[in-house]
């Protein structure tokens, strides 16, 4: 065998024959030289030898092989206010989903000998687990004709949240590509407070905290994705304390005699 992109020889003589054989199917005398060999060099090659005392043929089978990798390129379906649809190895940060949607992880995969795909949970301490079938939330969906294992998340809910890698692989490589999914979060802001001086330049406050979109949950900071906005900000609330300087006299002391 050999894999995509290889360099192959194939001899075809013996010291026992007057010269080279003949190599098969292009008729090659004694050698044949395939540079960056492609899928379509495959198949069945035969030398044939003969002298006085007769002739031989010999034939084998050359098998090409290319790695197994996923395709981050074909697009996926549309999503809809009821379903999302990601594709593995396709973006390095987050994806938010709304609760209980249903989510579609795609893993298009390509490979003349057709790879072993799978879908994996990577847990926090980078340890993973194969995720089988366990209907109705979570269901794998082998494509065999598109050539994609797709992992259905249904009543997509916090529990479900994490890193989720596929890979693949055959006898010429592998490759892999993961999709972190995240209920949908966003900062969410009280008012602002009155200016404080209420004169000349001052600074007023509001509340900042991170929640999930559906059910107002309260969450930590660092869970939200955007950048945080300001909690507190100048401002003048109207012109300075005072319109123009002016002494202040207060009660006399009494007298010293």
């Amino acid at each position: 065998c050999a894999f995509l992109g290889d360099n192959v020889t194939i001899l075809c003589s013996s010291p026992d024959t007057n010269g080279s054989g003949v190599i098969t199917p292009n008729g090659e005398t004694g050698r044949r030289d395939i540079v960056d060999i492609e899928e379509r060099d495959s198949g069945m090659y035969t030398c044939s030898l003969d002298n006085v005392c007769g002739d031989t043929i010999e034939s084998f089978y050359l098998a090409v092989f290319d790695p197994a990798i996923i395709d981050r390129e074909t697009p996926l379906p549309p999503d809809t206010p009821d379903e999302r649809h990601f594709g593995a190895g396709r973006s390095d940060g987050p994806m938010n989903v709304a609760e209980n949607v249903t989510v579609r992880l795609h893993c298009p995969y390509s490979g003349i000998l057709v790879p072993t795909t799978r879908w994996l949970l990577v847990a926090s301490d980078r340890t993973t687990t194969e995720i089988v079938d366990m209907p109705p939330d979570i269901m794998l969906i082998n494509d065999t004709v598109n050539r994609n294992l797709i992992l259905v998340i249904n009543n997509f809910r916090e529990e479900f949240e994490g890193t989720y890698r596929c890979d693949t692989g055959n006898i010429a490589g592998e490759d892999e590509g993961d999709v972190v999914i995240q209920i949908e979060e966003e900062w969410n802001t009280t008012s602002w407070s009155s200016c404080d001086p209420d004169c000349h330049l001052g600074t007023r406050m509001r509340v900042v905290t991170c929640r999930e979109v559906n059910t107002c949950i309260l969450l930590p900071d660092n869970r939200c994705i955007e950048e945080k906005p300001a909690s507190m900000e100048r401002c003048i609330d109207r012109g300075p304390c005072f319109l123009d300087p002016q002494w202040v006299a207060q009660e006399w002391s009494q007298c010293s005699q």
